[in-house]
């Protein structure tokens, strides 16, 4: 388990590297994975501010939401 960490902390970028404006941003995550979950995604997109837009609003944005099953948790991939 100590691995598997080591190597997801090592391919997932930390916020402070990743580019300021939310279209980059996107791109940016969507490069290191196709699909991310809504807790997943957040740590990366609370910091980004655009006026008139909540982190709902940019997920809603920049990215498409499906949801398999209604009990499942929605999966967002790159608009």
């Amino acid at each position: 388990m100590d691995y598997f960490m080591e190597k997801w902390m090592q391919k997932i970028p930390a916020v402070s590297s990743l580019p300021c404006t939310p279209a980059e941003r996107f791109a940016a995550l969507f490069r290191e994975r196709q699909k991310w979950e809504s807790k997943e995604l957040d740590p990366y997109i609370r910091d980004l501010r655009v006026p008139g837009l909540s982190s709902e609003g940019l997920l809603l944005k920049y990215t498409r939401r499906t949801q398999p099953t209604l009990d499942a948790e929605p999966i967002f991939t790159a608009r």
